[in-house]
């Protein structure tokens, strides 16, 4: 049962078992992107793999794992604690401190003592105490200076940074000034839970988190050069010491960097530093296909809108396609829409270069579920497996429901069996069921060529 994530959780804990964390890694988050929201299985998975995290040293995303545990079960100590731990490694005291409060209030019989010990470290004020006799020189220059001063220096020290301030804020205040300039280039707040990091020798200053997939996170940063927003995917740092997969991660950006298409997502720069890797890709701003689905009350669109976006999709991939590249996780969330009304195709995350027809990947299986060809499930892709994807979106769009759903969903590809179209919806014509019928059909060489004359027949069908 491909789509049953409990296999994968107890395989995270074999992993972990023969101390094989990168295996570990990608198993749990196999099991997480399987859970739907609101499934009581997905904060436990959450907090296990922030467990993992604080493991291999990931603190910040050790940190981000046990918030999105928390958020979903505020009841949940070890995601306090485990926050605790990655709050105190990144330098994080008290706020660390407070995750422990937290998880010896809800389950003191495992946490109250941590919680004694973490207070006797902290001072009355919340700061570190230091230990009689520990003062670094300069601390005790500065208490001789206090003492001698008394309560004059504290005075002239806060005038003297009042004057500081003051000026500083009409430096910086007038509008098209170069000091404006510098502040909206340099000094462009980083929001909470923001990476901070700069890469691509200093040029893009990676902010707040946008999303997470199986190879990594993506985030938006801002290009000091260009003075411009871009996104950045970096691989997860579990990954980093797999070789396979640091090749597969460096082979896949300079791939899509090749694709020049205007339904595509650009891709500008690969990073490959010590910090870690990345790709730096163009910011799209707008709403994924989901959004409009969920939007919509009745969580399907006008077959003109859908017709519109099939086609656009079906030019990116048929472009892609042309270059020896596959998708394999197209997705209403893998599509935008964005604030020109300009379609683009994003996330060839797990793409690969095809040296054949179609290519055998054993125990490479990537794709989300419901949209995935049912040879994906074996390793095996086609293009025809994008085209299928793409036949399960506009299924999607045009009907408001999934062709596959439920505990038998894959057993229902492999038989080709789904609730046709025309019954779900009466006022589309009966000709469509025949094309959604071609389109997942479950043998690949059944299926239309190419995402072209898949649109193009569909639209013939819909008779608009």
């Amino acid at each position: 049962d491909p789509a049953n994530p409990d296999p994968h959780m107890l395989q995270a804990a074999g992993w972990v078992a023969l101390r094989n964390m990168s295996e570990a890694m990608l198993a749990i988050g196999r099991a997480i992107e399987m859970l739907a929201e609101g499934d009581a299985r997905l904060p436990s998975a959450y907090n296990t793999r922030a467990s993992y995290k604080n493991k291999t040293g990931d603190y910040s995303g050790a940190a981000a794992d046990a918030g999105e545990a928390i958020k979903r079960d505020p009841a949940m100590a070890d995601a306090y604690y485990q926050r605790s731990v990655a709050l105190k490694k990144l330098g994080r005291s008290s706020a660390s401190l407070a995750d422990i409060k937290t998880a010896a209030e809800l389950k003191p019989s495992d946490y109250k003592n941590l919680y004694d010990m973490g207070l006797r470290e902290m001072g009355e004020e919340g700061g570190a105490a230091v230990p009689a006799g520990s003062e670094s020189a300069l601390q005790k220059a500065w208490s001789r200076l206090r003492a001698a001063a008394g309560g004059v220096l504290p005075f002239l020290i806060g005038v003297a940074g009042a004057s500081l301030f003051a000026g500083g804020v009409l430096f910086f205040a007038k509008e098209g000034s170069s000091a404006h300039r510098i502040k909206k280039r340099w000094f462009t707040p980083v929001p909470a839970g923001a990476e901070g990091q700069v890469i691509g020798n200093g040029r893009y200053l990676i902010k707040e988190e946008l999303g997470r997939g199986g190879m990594g996170t993506v985030n938006a940063a801002w290009d000091k050069e260009l003075e411009r927003l871009v996104a950045v995917k970096s691989m997860n740092p579990e990954l980093l010491s797999n070789e396979d997969h640091r090749r597969r991660f460096v082979k896949e950006g300079k791939m899509v960097a090749q694709l020049r298409h205007p339904n595509i997502v650009d891709v500008y720069a690969i990073c490959d530093e010590p910090g870690g890797l990345f790709i730096v890709f163009a910011y799209v701003k707008g709403k994924t296909v989901q959004d409009l689905l969920t939007a919509g009350p009745e969580r399907r669109l006008k077959p003109a809108q859908a017709d519109e976006i099939g086609r656009a999709v079906a030019k990116a991939i048929d472009y892609a396609h042309a270059g020896n590249v596959i998708h394999r996780d197209l997705k209403p969330g893998n599509v935008m829409i964005d604030e020109h009304g300009q379609v683009k195709v994003m996330d060839f995350g797990i793409a690969r270069q095809l040296d054949h027809a179609h290519t055998t990947m054993t125990n490479v299986v990537v794709g989300t579920q419901p949209y995935m060809a049912p040879e994906q499930a074996m390793g095996v892709v086609t293009k025809q497996s994008d085209v299928y994807s793409l036949g399960v979106i506009m299924y999607q769009l045009l009907t408001g429901s999934l062709p596959f759903a439920g505990e038998n969903s894959y057993q229902d590809k492999l038989d080709g069996r789904f609730p046709q179209p025309s019954e779900l919806l009466p006022s589309l014509p009966p000709a469509v069921d025949l094309v959604f019928k071609k389109v997942l059909h479950p043998d690949h060489k059944e299926r239309y060529k190419n995402c072209a004359e898949f649109v193009e027949v569909l639209k013939a069908s819909l008779n608009i």
